[in-house]
């Protein structure tokens, strides 16, 4: 084909019809190529917003599960504090009663009369000869 100043020049009907055909099967081609771009644009974003939801849906599930075990944790963290609590009362009713008993102890023993202790002794040393 011939071009002068960069256009073609044409002499016969039969190369502008062959021009023509080609012309046409270069834009079925650029066509053929748009909607397969399109489709593989539209299989990618299915794909992506497939893999978003199984995402979320794996955040939700782990958010469920921290949530569980927060309040299992908490249950147990109070139920361990009131355990403390018991035993730190029960410690303190301890250690009163056995401070009450040793003084009410000691003014039983200082209320004895050194007399009476001796007189116990010496009966005591008699009663074993």
């Amino acid at each position: 084909m011939r071009t002068i100043n960069g256009k073609l020049i044409i002499r016969e009907q039969k190369q502008l019809d062959i021009l023509q055909e080609q012309t046409k099967e270069i834009i079925q081609r650029c066509d053929s190529l748009e909607s397969q771009f399109t489709a593989m644009n539209q299989q990618q974003n299915t794909k992506y917003l497939q893999e978003t939801s199984t995402i979320k849906s794996c955040t939700q599930k782990l958010d469920n599960r921290l949530t569980c075990l927060e309040q299992n944790i908490s249950k147990r963290v109070k139920s361990l504090l009131l355990s403390l609590l018991i035993v730190n009362i029960s410690a303190t009713v301890g250690f009163f009663s056995s401070w009450f008993r040793l003084i009410n102890h000691q003014h039983k023993f200082h209320d004895v009369k050194p007399q009476k202790i001796a007189q116990s002794i010496q009966l005591y040393h008699y009663e074993k000869h």
